[in-house]
């Protein structure tokens, strides 16, 4: 750990890029002794071994990363380039930078044009260093995308033409080092790309429950409100015991049919949510895909067809079934007690928000 101090404090920020963003910028000062450096965000996963990462020459190169289609933002600079490159995942030669006493000129840089810095430490490096910057191959340090779509509208950006569409598939498939830069961050969505795999790492830190506090519902017993009637909860019909009994909306009574254990799998980032009354989880009929697929209890069988997304929104959550994709729902936004509850596509309605109230 080293003490920044002061370093960078007057360095434009804001609650999105924060001072220590540019920290990076002091590496080649504050490691006297290292030559050649691999730079990591924090939303990052690697993947793989990084060997073959710090083996790439960078004779011609201060730095190397990912291609970034933010390159317009150094149009103000005078500067024109199909490699502007992000700086959350770089290979960095600090010898040349120290060679040329880069850091003295970004300080000198940002106190002249602070005011031009719109992605902060980002344009220092593009624009102090434009000559000397290059790209990683793809599968080091390619963002999130959402989809295979998602990267190949990206691909038609002018600065990433480097890419190949294969590569940066390929990429996407298979990568060395995952950026959690474009499509979310997993420790507030768990539907984010490979938000599975950051949850398995965050398992292993030993700080998975103040993650879990922060962001995510906590382990353990509540009724279920749904956002059209605060009076109206989640219910199996009778207090059935049975397989297959159905899941209904009924005025809150505070009997076992309404209360739910629900606990998150860090294996996947998934929650079940099992009756107190029946021990039965809540499960989608048949594991049926279509809209309308109906939700019942039934015995735990460790199926993606009882397994759920939690999606935060405010004081709700939206649930979202890992078997189909689809939301539950409340039939019609009806609130009459016996409503049945299904799943649906997104519509964003209140019909799909509910409140977990905690149970003592």
């Amino acid at each position: 750990i080293i003490d920044m101090g002061n370093d960078f404090k007057n360095a434009k920020n804001d609650a999105r890029i924060t001072t220590p963003a540019y920290y990076r910028l002091s590496l080649s000062e504050i490691l006297p002794n290292v030559d050649k450096i691999i730079w990591l965000d924090g939303d990052t996963i690697v993947f793989k071994d990084l060997t073959k990462m710090i083996n790439i020459d960078m004779s011609k190169y201060y730095y190397r990363g990912f291609l970034d289609y933010a390159y317009d933002t150094v149009h103000s600079f005078g500067i024109r380039n199909d490699h502007y490159i992000c700086s959350g995942v770089m290979l960095i030669n600090l010898k040349e930078l120290r060679k040329n006493n880069i850091y003295r000129k970004y300080l000198n840089f940002i106190d002249k044009n602070n005011h031009k810095l719109e992605q902060h430490d980002q344009t220092c490096i593009n624009v102090m260093c434009c000559n000397q910057i290059g790209a990683l191959p793809a599968d080091m340090g390619i963002f999130n995308f959402r989809d295979e779509n998602d990267a190949r509208s990206y691909n038609n950006k002018p600065n990433s033409q480097r890419y190949e569409i294969n590569d940066l598939l390929m990429a996407r498939k298979d990568p060395t080092v995952l950026h959690y830069a474009g499509g979310g961050k997993p420790w507030k969505n768990v539907e984010v790309y490979k938000a599975s795999d950051w949850w398995y790492y965050a398992g292993k830190t030993g700080y998975l429950n103040n993650i879990k506090k922060k962001y995510l519902l906590l382990d353990g017993k509540y009724m279920i409100q749904s956002a059209l009637n605060e009076n109206k909860v989640l219910d199996i019909r009778d207090g059935s015991k049975k397989n297959g009994a159905n899941l209904q909306l009924w005025e809150k009574n505070n009997s076992p049919a309404q209360m739910f254990f629900v606990k998150h799998h860090k294996s996947d980032g998934c929650y079940s949510i099992k009756n107190e009354g029946s021990g039965k989880n809540v499960d989608v009929a048949g594991a049926r895909k279509a809209n309308g697929a109906n939700i019942q209890q039934y015995m735990s069988n460790n199926t993606d067809a009882q397994k759920w997304h939690l999606i935060k929104e405010g004081d709700f959550y939206r649930l979202k079934s890992k078997c189909n994709g689809l939301f539950m729902d409340v039939d019609n936004a009806k609130t009459k007690n016996g409503t049945n509850i299904r799943c649906l596509e997104n519509n964003g309605s209140d019909a799909q928000k509910f409140k977990f109230l905690k149970v003592s």
